[in-house]
């Protein structure tokens, strides 16, 4: 499962991260904990299990394929 994981910095600035993650029960971990709405919680698993691909910039978020965008208070899922 790859994943955009978009870090909030203290200047207004975020940082866009590309993640993937290959376990599976790490990725049915983060599923339970995005249906109770603790996206914090799942972004700590995901950084701390995930492996790193890229940083991106606001243009590449777009044009990125990837199952899921995961901020600290929301997660977005690519449903194609």
């Amino acid at each position: 499962m790859k994943v955009i994981v978009t870090i909030g910095k203290k200047d207004n600035r975020k940082t866009h991260l590309m993640l993937e993650i290959l376990d599976k029960t790490a990725i049915e971990e983060i599923k339970r904990l995005i249906r109770s709405w603790k996206c914090r919680e799942a972004l700590s698993n995901i950084i701390s299990k995930g492996r790193f691909v890229k940083e991106l910039t606001e243009k590449e978020i777009t044009q990125v394929a990837s199952d899921l965008i995961l901020t600290d208070t929301n997660a977005y899922w690519n449903l194609l």
